[in-house]
């Protein structure tokens, strides 16, 4: 998908999932361009939103607090990602 291929349908798939479906328990977060993430939002919009966080150089709140469950639950989802290309 990254590379500009055939996109990875599991991704696609994983993507689309609402952040519920992983077990996340947490209240909504409003961030600081007014996009509202709670358990109903997508995989996908997470990711969105961190990159453009990172992009736009927006530090005003952290969603996921250091040795918090949902850092933890956050870092296991991201570091069993695959993106294959």
């Amino acid at each position: 998908m990254l590379s500009g291929g055939a996109p990875n349908l599991k991704v696609v798939y994983a993507m689309k999932s609402i952040l519920k479906c992983y077990g996340m328990k947490f209240d909504p977060v409003t961030l600081s361009n007014g996009v509202v993430i709670s358990t109903d939002s997508r995989l996908e919009v997470l990711f969105v939103q961190a990159r453009l966080s990172f992009k736009e150089n927006r530090t005003e709140i952290c969603l996921f607090s250091p040795g918090s469950s949902i850092s933890s639950t956050a870092t296991n989802l991201l570091n069993s990602a695959t993106i294959s290309g």
